[in-house]
């Protein structure tokens, strides 16, 4: 997870922010919000001691609020687009298309051309199938992306995933 995240709020943040490269580019892609969380959560997590239940469940009521929030920036977006916008776009389907079906067929040719058909290999592959995170329109919103664009990838990507998650188990059996 740890690895994960500083992946996400470092790749992540230098492609939404459109960081190219040298010292200062790469210094504001390494030191934001995302990475000190993880950072600081490491330290916790090294503390030769418990830290008292009243902030340990503080933390824990304040992680629970994650997704849920990450749910109303969604609809918060969503709503702004009209109706008839919300299934339009080519980088829409390239991405959806992608995020769902691309990747993990890659992934399943992969560990099937190479014989890796363990439980982590099939782990991985399930995972990439899954819908686009709304962690994306949060990167959107914060980095000047297109919003309108995230959301209803986000959207689109969890209601078709109902039909691709299925299929993955079944691949992976």
């Amino acid at each position: 997870m740890i690895v994960f995240q500083t992946f996400v709020w470092t790749y992540g943040v230098a492609l939404f922010s459109g960081i190219k490269g040298g010292g200062a580019q790469i210094r504001k892609a390494l030191f934001n919000p995302g990475n000190a969380a993880v950072l600081i959560g490491l330290g916790i997590w090294l503390l030769p001691f418990d830290l008292p239940s009243s902030i340990t469940s503080s933390i824990s009521i304040l992680s629970t609020l994650t997704t849920p929030l990450s749910m109303i920036v969604v609809g918060a977006t969503l709503a702004e687009v009209p109706v008839k916008g919300l299934l339009k776009g080519k980088e829409l389907w390239i991405g959806t298309i992608t995020r769902l079906a691309i990747i993990p067929l890659v992934f399943l040719g992969i560990m099937r051309l190479t014989g890796f058909e363990s439980l982590p290999g099939r782990l991985a592959i399930f995972l990439a199938s899954m819908p686009a995170a709304a962690q994306t329109v949060i990167f959107a919103e914060r980095y000047k992306a297109d919003v309108g664009l995230a959301s209803r990838m986000v959207f689109v990507s969890t209601v078709l995933s109902a039909l691709t998650i299925p299929v993955f188990a079944i691949l992976l059996r």
